[in-house]
């Protein structure tokens, strides 16, 4: 199985989750930006090139490159996988399509990130991030619906698994100077975590 993973700092997500796969299976090719997989004129910071030798060893690889622009061919790999990334991006319609790109007919789309509902407000947005750091630019879950809907995906799927209430933050909250009783009608409910997933359809 081929799976690129699109992580955010020295790679231990994707030796975590091989350490879990079947030994069978063939290793999949996380993707990395350039300060995470080693340029070929510096070396990668110390965890990076200790993470990289275990997945060598686990016949994986990482490749350098951009979830915007993957290294890998079209109908390459059989799960896009990643973890609290796609908010973190600037054209998430552009990293979208790049997955769907990748992907063989009938390959998944299985990342978790921050989902948000309905309208908020620009205020409560910047409050919760002190306490949320990847809710900045995060996705409403109609929104992302829609994004996946127009790279070309089907069977999609929002399945929270953690939905924030400003209750959960008080203390975070209330040090930054927040009056958690007044935002919180406007915080409960608004904020999850989920794993989202699509399927690229097998007729091409």
């Amino acid at each position: 199985m081929n799976a690129p993973d699109a992580p955010v700092g020295v790679g231990g997500d994707p030796v975590a989750a091989w350490s879990n796969r079947r030994r069978t299976e063939e290793q999949p090719h996380p993707n990395h930006t350039p300060s995470q997989a080693a340029p070929t004129t510096t070396p990668p910071p110390t965890a990076a090139r200790e993470h990289r030798g275990m997945v060598v060893r686990a016949n994986g690889d990482f490749r350098k490159g951009d979830h915007a622009e993957s290294p890998f061919p079209d109908w390459h790999v059989d799960v896009v996988i990643s973890h609290c990334v796609i908010n973190l991006s600037g054209d998430k319609d552009r990293v979208l399509r790049e997955a769907f790109r990748v992907l063989k007919p009938g390959g998944r789309f299985a990342v978790s990130d921050v989902v948000t509902r309905g309208e908020i407000a620009p205020e409560i947005r910047r409050s919760v991030l002190l306490w949320v750091g990847c809710v900045a630019g995060a996705l409403g879950d109609d929104e992302f619906r829609s994004k996946l809907a127009a790279a070309g995906f089907e069977q999609i799927d929002i399945e929270p698994t953690r939905v924030y209430r400003a209750e959960d933050a008080r203390e975070i909250l209330s040090a930054e100077g927040v009056d958690v009783d007044s935002i919180a009608p406007q915080v409960d409910g608004k904020f999850m975590s989920a794993f989202v997933r699509a399927v690229k359809p097998i007729a091409q």
